[in-house]
């Protein structure tokens, strides 16, 4: 019988999509005023009784998420899924620091050194690291680095001086790059053996 192995929270990215052609609520001074409603909540209410026509600029602004948001959206994860082992750290959409901090929100993995990704690459979300610089974020949280498979058995922790992160002496050349688009022929075989980074809490 099937299960899920894993949860990440990804916030919804709206570049290159319709939405992204939108304007944020709070572009105009008067949006940021004492009293001002955002159209959504104006409509959206609890009692089912809410009206489009409520709101004149209802659909023509929208809200983002914030960091804020997606920790709590972690956090709560953890709380509700316990059923679900690993809680994963989306640092390809939030970036690599608020990854991070997500592992004490509740996150146990920080995910992939990935060569290539195509979906929210496709909305302008270009965060990329090396394997060193995931072990370096996840040290620096106070947690040990590790390697698990693709089914989230450890494959071996990261503890000692032969580490990533512990063998890099210019941390220059470590820097966040673009992801990479993928290519027709670059699909890996289906059952290739893949390691991942992921973290550990210290013993």
């Amino acid at each position: 019988m099937g299960h899920y192995k894993a949860f990440i929270a990804w916030p919804f990215q709206r570049e290159n999509t319709p939405l992204g052609r939108v304007k944020d609520w709070g572009a105009r001074p008067e949006e940021l005023e004492a009293g001002a409603v955002f159209p959504g909540d104006a409509v959206a209410r609890l009692d089912g009784e809410g009206d489009p026509k409520s709101h004149a600029e209802f659909g023509r602004r929208v809200r983002r998420s914030g960091s804020t948001d997606y920790l709590r959206t972690q956090a709560l994860s953890r709380l509700f899924l316990d059923n679900i082992y690993s809680i994963g750290a989306s640092w390809v959409t939030m970036g690599p620091h608020i990854g991070q901090v997500a592992l004490h929100y509740g996150a146990n993995d920080m995910g992939s050194v990935m060569m290539e990704e195509n979906v929210v690459s496709a909305a302008g979300t270009t965060y990329c690291l090396s394997e060193p610089v995931l072990c370096r974020l996840i040290r620096e949280a106070g947690f040990v680095p590790g390697q698990r498979d693709n089914v989230y058995d450890l494959l071996s922790a990261h503890a000692g001086a032969n580490s990533p992160d512990m063998m890099v002496g210019d941390w220059s050349k470590h820097r966040a790059k673009r992801l990479h688009a993928q290519t027709v022929d670059a699909k890996p075989p289906r059952n290739a053996a893949v390691q991942l980074t992921a973290s550990a809490a210290e013993s």
